[in-house]
Formats: structure tokens, C-alpha cells, sequence
């Protein structure tokens, strides 16, 4: 299935368990055996004009078979279950939209982001490193999601999404820096 519609439906279905007003994260790709998964991390998200969108740490953990789009695992998230990760109780941090960008060239980004996991995902299942396309894959994968990620939600990403974005780097591209 493709990442956008996925996505998509990821926000369609995390509505039985979350308000509105939640956050979700974008994804991230899990291997689990044989089984592929794509998952999002939920957290409370509130409005504040004088600083952006301010977040809560996340929550709640969907997974969905990447194939599919069927939903494979709903869990609590506790930041404490995963050892690096900080135990914060109230705000992480805000974000805001990337300097001179607009909200249309925003989504286009996004909608380019979901073509760049369409692209590396392949990729990243098989654990392929041999062509040399990939690696050009992965650095534009990388460039995208540097520029739209949220940055209170870097520690979430490099912990549950450690595999992937480690497999990111060993192809010299890291999209935290």
C-alpha cells in the first residue's frame, strides 16, 4: 500500500482512540520477523499563537501492515518502556512551519515525503544496499524528512524507529542533524 493512503488511513482509524487535536507522527517503518509494519505515535497537540503547536509526548502506538493497511497492533505508549528515551510529563517541545515556507508548499513536501518512503521502503524490507539508486533514494528520503520532521519528536523517532533510521545511515544519510 502506499504511503500516502496509509497514512491517510492511519488518521482514519486512530479516531476510535484519540481526539482530534492529537498529533500523529509520521511513519515509521518497522520489521518484525517477517512482518512488515508501518507505525504512528499519537500524542496531545495543543495550538499556541505565540509559539506554534505545542506537544505532549506521545501516547498510543498504531501499527499497520505496510501490504495491507490492516491494523496490527493499537498499544499504550510509554517512553519508559523504551530505555532511551526521556520520562518528560508535560511539554516536549513546539513546532512550527519551516522558515518561508508556506502551508500549500508544506503539504507538497509531505505529499513528496510519502513518495520518498514508496521509494526506500522496498529497499529497507530487503535490506538492499547493493544499487546505487538506493543510496540517491535514501539521501532524498533523508533531506525530506529533515526538513518537515517535528523536532520535540526526535528522541521517539530514534528509539522505536532505530532499525530504520539506522539503516538510513549506513548510507552516509542522516535525516537528524
Amino acid at each position: 500500500m502506499d504511503m500516502r493512503t496509509l497514512t491517510r488511513l492511519a488518521r482514519n482509524h486512530s479516531h476510535r482512540w484519540v481526539p482530534l487535536q492529537t498529533r500523529q507522527s509520521y511513519p515509521i517503518p518497522i520489521r518484525r520477523g517477517d512482518r512488515r509494519l508501518v507505525s504512528f505515535l499519537y500524542g496531545t497537540q495543543y495550538a499556541n499563537p505565540k509559539v506554534g503547536i505545542e506537544l505532549m509526548p506521545p501516547h498510543l502506538l498504531i501499527s499497520f501492515d505496510a501490504a495491507s493497511g490492516d491494523v496490527q497492533d493499537v498499544t499504550p505508549f510509554n517512553p519508559r518502556d523504551i530505555a532511551k528515551l526521556p520520562d518528560v510529563p508535560g511539554f516536549i517541545g513546539a513546532i512550527t512551519l519551516p522558515p518561508g515556507v508556506t502551508i500549500q508548499e508544506f503539504r507538497t513536501m509531505e505529499f513528496a515525503l510519502c513518495e520518498a518512503y514508496d521509494h526506500v521502503l522496498p529497499d529497507f524490507w530487503e535490506q538492499n544496499a547493493a544499487e546505487r539508486t538506493v543510496k540517491e533514494r535514501v539521501a532524498n528520503f533523508a533531506e525530506l524528512f529533515e526538513n518537515l520532521y517535528e523536532q520535540p519528536l526526535l528522541p521517539y523517532y530514534q528509539a522505536y524507529g532505530h532499525e530504520f533510521f539506522t539503516w538510513l545511515q549506513s548510507f552516509g544519510a542522516s535525516p537528524f542533524r
